[in-house]
């Protein structure tokens, strides 16, 4: 009845690991790793993280990869299809067989070095038919959600369609059409035929899906990590101590030469007379870990208070990775996306502590700062009253409460008309309430 009583009064009241060797192994330039030698499990793991979120695997290289299916990553994969195309790859040493199939390398080593013959290879043929990308995004560590211990890699694509895997002597031509029929036509053969074949290689050519869907290869990304030294040297994280770095026409060298401070301090210069410079510019930094140039850039895609980019997505997650980096600027903006239901949302309250981190970190000179202290204790509020036990209660309300003093210890009646009465006095009682 008292936890009823609570939740009445406060109604009333109103998104650097080295890179894997693989590709470098065997001359592969898109990076893509082949993974039709993963174990059952494996596939049927990633396969159904893709259907609800991106996934997540851990990947120290030469080694296997491991698929993290408690592990996940926001966002979807597009999938789309494209031409049939076709490839072969021979294995004849030792590396490229471990490069390739790092599960199978140490039965098909054995297996080659137990004939004692070097004219014995490996032929791998495979054709796609359909890829699924994911957001051309970084994502943090910090982005992750469940079970992510060990977590190094984001997989930012996957193919399927269909391959064999045959050995061979080394004189036999290697073609696809070759290849695909000893798979066929294995038990008439002298050539053997591996263990290792999905996928119906005449489907993926005309087009059916039905048959065409072996998971063939995936495409890695490291994860980044957060952190927070992205501020000019002895300056804070808001955009103000950006602002008061005076421009010089060394700024585009010294971004050259790798200062990427530099390069935001030419993106913010060149932003209203040359928006896509600008862009370039604040991507580069962006990628090499600058806050404030994902924020700046998050800004340029914002249709809802930015440059009109239209592209909201985008914005939201660059918006995320800039908070991630350190810029409170970033995590203020985020107060336009705490939406749950009609309401608030996401019911993650990873949104809520980016924000509620600007609130933590600012004062009335910043803009958006009495916005992220109003948005993030308000998340909160409302979280609790969607919550039905007191355990939880507590720490929202507690949560809630401690923001909300911010918002109303600096608030004007200028303040308080535009971003939301001060509930302090109600909540407090509230919270008695629980004890």
């Amino acid at each position: 009845m008292r936890i009823l009583a609570v939740t009445v009064l406060l109604t009333a009241c109103g998104h650097a690991s080295p890179q894997p060797r693989a590709a470098e192994a065997l001359g592969e330039a898109d990076g893509a790793l082949y993974a039709v030698d993963w174990p059952t499990s494996a596939r049927a793991d990633l396969e159904a993280t893709a259907t609800r979120s991106l996934a997540v695997v851990s990947y120290q290289p030469p080694g296997p990869v491991r698929v993290l299916p408690s592990c996940t990553a926001p966002g979807s994969y597009r999938v789309e299809a494209v031409a049939p195309k076709e490839d072969v790859l021979r294995l004849a040493t030792r590396e490229q067989i471990g490069a390739t199939l790092p599960f199978s390398a140490p039965s098909l080593t054995a297996r080659l070095e137990a004939g004692a013959s070097e004219d014995r290879v490996f032929d791998l043929a495979v054709v796609t038919r359909r890829r699924a990308s994911a957001p051309a995004l970084p994502v943090s560590t910090t982005d992750l959600h469940g079970d992510c211990a060990g977590a190094t890699h984001l997989v930012t694509s996957y193919q399927r369609g269909a391959f064999v895997l045959v050995e061979r002597r080394r004189r036999d031509v290697a073609s696809s059409v070759e290849i695909f029929s000893l798979g066929a036509r294995a038990a008439s053969h002298g050539d053997r035929l591996v263990s290792k074949s999905d996928g119906d290689p005449d489907a993926c050519r005309t087009g059916s899906d039905e048959a065409c869907t072996a998971l063939v290869k995936v495409a890695l990304t490291p994860l980044s990590k957060s952190s927070a030294a992205t501020a000019p040297r002895g300056a804070g994280t808001w955009s103000s101590s950006w602002k008061k770095r005076p421009y010089d026409g060394e700024a585009a060298s010294r971004c050259d030469r790798g200062d990427l401070e530099a390069c935001v301090q030419v993106g913010a210069n060149v932003q209203d007379a040359d928006p896509q410079r600008a862009e370039r510019y604040y991507r580069l930094a962006c990628d090499g870990g600058v806050g404030h140039a994902c924020s700046l850039l998050a800004f340029v895609y914002d249709p809802k208070v930015g440059l009109g980019g239209g592209d909201e997505e985008k914005a939201r997650t660059l918006y995320v990775r800039g908070c991630d980096l350190g810029s409170l600027d970033a995590c203020s903006m985020l107060t336009a996306y705490l939406r749950w239901g009609s309401v608030l949302e996401p019911k993650s309250d990873a949104f809520a502590k980016r924000v509620a981190r600007a609130c933590d970190g600012g004062s009335q000179d910043e803009v958006g700062w009495l916005a992220s202290c109003y948005g993030a204790s308000s998340w909160y509020a409302t979280a609790f009253k969607q919550t039905k036990t007191r355990a939880q209660m507590k720490p929202l309300l507690d949560e809630a409460l401690r923001l909300h003093r911010r918002y109303c210890d600096a608030a004007t009646a200028e303040d308080l008309a535009k971003h939301g009465a001060c509930m302090l006095d109600d909540w407090t009682r509230a919270r008695s309430l629980l004890e």
